[in-house]
């Protein structure tokens, strides 16, 4: 039974591979890190010179797993608020309304993380580090079709490419 799930895991890797490999030429090694970081639900950093499709490979493998995908251009004036999210209060009704955050999806795309400020980076990695995004108390949400959301929900954090 092991083998057979193995098996399956391997096909699958290979397939989206295959279609990963489409969009992104010259890069095998580079592909199966970041293959080997989505099948360990784990973060990777990619270092490279700007230009050379970073971007596109997540973009790729988002499409190819049908995941959503967020991507985040990490400069000095990025607030905490901007990367998980924030609430805000409607004056006429005096209700919250939630206003997710860039780390809400899947695949999460932090493009120069080392311009922004320590807050915000603490932001990113606390989501990293708790292995969870907390949301406030609201019914019936709906904030990826991958995750169910309910009261006091926690959600698990994106695979996170850091570029």
């Amino acid at each position: 039974m092991v083998q057979k799930e193995q098996s399956a895991v391997m096909l699958g890797a290979q397939n989206v591979l295959t279609q990963v490999r489409k969009a992104v030429v010259g890069k095998d090694n580079v592909l199966l890190w970041v293959m080997a970081a989505i099948l360990a639900k784990g973060h990777i950093l990619l270092e490279d010179i700007p230009g050379v499709g970073k971007t596109t490979m997540a973009l790729a493998f988002s499409k190819a797993l049908d995941l959503s995908c967020n991507r985040m251009q990490f400069t000095p004036d990025v607030l905490p608020s901007d990367v998980t999210g924030y609430s805000v209060m409607h004056p006429g009704t005096n209700e919250l309304e939630y206003k997710a955050g860039a780390v809400l999806c899947n695949l999460f795309l932090a493009d120069e993380l080392n311009r922004a400020t320590s807050r915000s980076q603490s932001a990113l990695f606390l989501c990293k580090h708790k292995k969870r995004k907390r949301l406030p108390a609201k019914k019936n949400r709906d904030y990826s079709r991958n995750w169910s959301v309910g009261h006091r929900a926690s959600v698990t954090p994106p695979v996170t490419v850091v570029v």
